[in-house]
């Protein structure tokens, strides 16, 4: 038995192990390199904060993807003539750079882990699945439809919200006009008439003079807080206890979970079809579900499943899932049919949280005019009740 130590591209030390397995070679130690190597692809410069990179994009590079690649043409001169034709000129330098990357003999999946704000671990894996089983123009039909299905969901959350947040920003800007110019004239006419004035409108002068004299540090001591709370919660602790909370909150937080584990269902189904190892699966999608909490309950399984335990009784112990989910999980165990149940999973939520979206504006309707109408009346009790009281 010789040793050999190499250095081999591969999407994940599992990945790699599972590879080496294959072709009867056992690893004994795998460890990452971190310096870049001269055949890595350049590195692309996107946008601050964003990559610049609308989903769309990757949804009609998908489907022109699995048209070239079930035509057999060359890999590296379809993503050459697909770069030359992308609206966006980030992901057309991005599809360039695979491209190159490509030409220097790396993998497609390789090529596409250099820009992972563009690609996700989902979509690499995916797709380094569709090469090593030759089915590549699966992978990419896989994953149109999945991208598709992640376009409508934000879609249909956009449309649900657009109107509470409008009614929102309208209210605190009419606090903030209030407090400067309205309550400033009514506090100097109050403060002739020489009585005692009521307790709601003493705390609308006070509000509004506090307002008045120290506004820049009411400004900045806001722009503070901001951002330590945003700061915080691009932490790992904040990140995951804010992932927690939003599943929390009232009314929205049951759609955001169920909108989270559709996602993992459908991701289930999509890598498991692709004919990854269960716990291999459960690792993808746990990075997929974009919500650090779940994804924690999510490893929790994987680890149960690798002692030896069933899905269903990892998804029972780990409390995300109805019975009505676990029944679905079972009988897909049972039929050797877990990627197709996971489809019907994630129909079935997906189905109940357009249903809940489309009657959100009519759930929240009511509580903003409750609101709206609270803050009239105390309004108008504050101004008008000194007027009242100096007539009579």
């Amino acid at each position: 038995m010789a040793l050999l130590k190499a250095r081999v591209d591969a999407t994940s030390a599992t990945a790699l192990a599972s590879k080496l397995i294959d072709v009867g070679v056992t690893p004994i130690s795998i460890e990452p390199v971190s310096e870049k190597q001269p055949s890595q692809a350049k590195e692309i410069r996107l946008p601050w904060g964003k990559s610049g990179i609308k989903l769309d994009d990757l949804i009609v590079f998908c489907r022109q993807m699995l048209t070239l690649t079930e035509a057999g043409l060359p890999i590296v001169g379809a993503i050459k003539g697909l770069a030359g034709g992308a609206r966006s000129p980030a992901f057309a330098e991005v599809l360039d750079s695979v491209a190159d990357a490509l030409q220097s003999g790396r993998e497609l999946s390789s090529a596409m882990q250099q820009h992972p704000k563009v690609f996700s671990n989902l979509f690499v894996s995916v797709i380094n699945v569709g090469e090593n089983t030759g089915r590549l123009d699966e992978s990419f039909g896989e994953l149109s439809r999945y991208l598709e299905l992640e376009r409508e969901t934000q879609r249909h959350i956009k449309a649900a919200t657009r109107y509470p947040t409008m009614v929102m920003l309208a209210i605190a800007g009419a606090m903030v006009m209030i407090n400067l110019l309205v309550l400033p004239a009514f506090a100097d006419t109050f403060k002739s008439m020489n009585q005692e004035l009521p307790l709601a409108t003493q705390i609308l002068v006070s509000v509004s003079d506090l307002t008045l004299a120290y506004w820049p540090h009411l400004a900045v001591a806001i722009g503070f807080a901001v951002a330590g709370v945003r700061a915080y919660v691009n932490t790992p602790a904040g990140r995951f206890l804010w992932h927690k909370y939003k599943l929390q909150l009232p009314a929205m937080g049951s759609i955001i979970k169920r909108a989270t584990l559709a996602r993992y269902a459908r991701t289930f189904a999509m890598t498991a079809h692709s004919g990854l190892p269960l716990n291999r699966t459960l690792e993808i999608v746990s990075r997929a579900v974009d919500n650090d909490f779940i994804a924690s309950r999510i490893a929790v399984m994987r680890r149960s499943i690798e002692r030896g335990e069933s899905l269903t009784r990892a998804a029972a112990s780990c409390g995300l899932f109805s019975p009505l989910v676990l029944q679905m999980m079972g009988v897909g165990e049972q039929t050797g049919t877990l990627a197709e149940m996971h489809r019907n999973i994630a129909s079935s939520y997906e189905g109940e949280v357009e249903y809940d979206l489309g009657r959100m504006s009519d759930l929240i309707e009511p509580i903003l005019i409750i609101g709206v109408g609270g803050i009239v009346l105390v309004l108008a009790l504050g101004i008008y009740l000194p007027m009242w009281d100096f007539g009579r």
